[in-house]
């Protein structure tokens, strides 16, 4: 598992529709590590989609990552990195996640 520097709902919109965003170190193996977000924890149940970025110098431009891999069981989303067009040079690279959720309540 990758570390987490920070995750926050940015929007909340009346519609019940959530906007979470995480954000990972510069320690991340691509193909290999994963990300975990606890829905309960932002008051969501539902995972509506997942879209990954990485910075392709430190602090610098954002690239769109190849479709992260998913999966969420009990209330949890894991984000499998992955290794942008089969390069693993994006081994050690910063990423965000913007993960579109709601809640069923």
């Amino acid at each position: 598992m990758t570390d987490r520097t920070e995750s926050r709902v940015l929007n909340e919109p009346n519609c019940g529709i959530k906007k979470i965003v995480v954000r990972t170190g510069t320690t991340v193996t691509a193909g290999t590590d994963t990300v975990t977000v606890t829905l309960a924890d932002f008051g969501c149940d539902r995972v509506l989609s997942v879209y990954g970025v990485y910075h392709t110098t430190e602090d610098s431009v954002m690239l769109q990552e190849d479709d992260p891999t998913t999966a969420v069981s009990g209330g949890v989303l894991t984000i499998t990195t992955v290794d942008v067009g089969g390069n693993s040079s994006t081994d050690n690279k910063k990423r965000v996640y913007t993960i579109w959720a709601e809640s069923g309540a």
